[in-house]
């Protein structure tokens, strides 16, 4: 319980800092959330990942789109979620073109990361760690996990991640964290505008559904130090 305290109390600081690291500081400026996703009125371009990626993450992600249609930019700072959540707002991420940003007191781990990838142009100068599926993903049959696992790969491929980056999240046991140095941020081009291939029309701009599913992140918490 006392790191699940921490870990909340680190993203709300987080989120604090990621506003100032966007040019707010007008506290009496209006802020909506949807799940996950902040929108902050002074910053109508902008938009905001601060908490656990959801099942729910693309719809709620999509709600928050389509109430702002100025949002260009999303700012992550999650310790992860549910990899299916996180694939499918991954999804809605790179059909929209959205530039995807990891501030330097931010972090974006575990299912995060599907997010940033996801990214028409990335910026990490926190922290972005990756790491296997975790079994808390709920009772996955062998052949199933290795469909989600296909999935995983299938979307790095679109997002032109390094293939070095996707074995290094494959290979790293679900309970450790591998959280990506200077060097290899530079070396696998993490930052880098990745190429964009034929852009899917999946996802059109339709009023979103209320959504009725429980919220799970489904992920084991894990902060550096422990």
């Amino acid at each position: 319980m006392r790191s699940l305290r921490a870990f909340a109390v680190s993203l709300s600081v987080g989120c604090f800092v990621v506003f100032l690291s966007a040019g707010i500081t007008d506290a009496n400026a209006k802020t909506k959330r949807y799940g996950s996703f902040v929108y902050h009125s002074k910053k109508q371009d902008t938009l905001f990942l601060n908490g656990p990626i959801t099942l729910k993450a693309a719809g709620d992600l999509r709600k928050a789109l389509w109430h702002h249609p100025r949002v260009r930019v999303l700012y992550l700072n999650s310790g992860g979620g549910k990899v299916q959540g996180g694939l499918e707002a991954a999804d809605v991420i790179y059909d929209r073109q959205i530039e995807t940003i990891v501030s330097k007191k931010g972090q974006c781990y575990s299912s995060c990361a599907f997010l940033y990838f996801a990214g028409q142009k990335r910026t990490v100068k926190g922290r972005l760690g990756v790491h296997q599926m975790s079994g808390n993903e709920g009772p996955v049959q062998l052949g199933s996990a290795q469909s989600l696992i296909s999935h995983v790969v299938a979307a790095m491929n679109k997002f032109d991640v390094d293939p070095r980056v996707t074995e290094i999240m494959l290979r790293t046991p679900h309970q450790n964290m591998h959280v990506f140095s200077k060097n290899e941020i530079a070396r696998f081009g993490i930052n880098e505008r990745p190429k964009r291939q034929v852009r899917s029309s999946r996802y059109k701009l339709i009023a979103p559904q209320p959504a009725t599913e429980e919220s799970d992140t489904g992920v084991r918490i894990w902060s550096p130090g422990r």
